[in-house]
């Protein structure tokens, strides 16, 4: 299903729109329930391994200077964003970049529940003379 607030809930893709000159560095918030879950982007992936209770919420970070997985959320309110734990992400995990124009995101989740979300954030980036 599509959820307004959620750009992104309970489906296996998605195409994000991604104006300006540059490509994005994406903000991923994962909520559970689920044992694990991917999310794929122009063929490039990464795999949250730690399984998530309903109700718990993390958070993939691609923007140079606050790079890495974390618990907690910048952009999930209520909560609070904790260190950077690379071991929440399987080794062959790459962090990805949202290009210009229209991209697919593919997400799959193994053992999801009605309360697993996908929460996508970017700002454009534009280049300036």
């Amino acid at each position: 299903p599509f959820n307004a607030q959620i750009p992104f809930n309970g489906g296996t893709s998605t195409s994000v729109n991604v104006a300006g000159d540059a490509p994005a560095f994406p903000v991923f918030a994962v909520a559970g329930g689920f044992t694990d879950l991917t999310v794929t982007v122009e063929g490039l992936s990464w795999r949250w391994e730690r399984p998530m209770a309903s109700g718990e919420v993390g958070q993939v970070d691609t923007r140079p200077g606050s790079r890495g997985p974390r618990m907690g959320s910048s952009i999930v309110p209520g909560h609070p964003l904790q260190a950077v734990d690379w071991s929440l992400l399987a080794e062959a995990s790459r962090l990805v970049t949202l290009p210009v124009g229209t991209v697919p995101v593919v997400f799959g989740s193994t053992s999801p529940d009605s309360s697993a979300e996908l929460v996508i954030s970017w700002e454009p980036r534009w280049l300036t003379p």
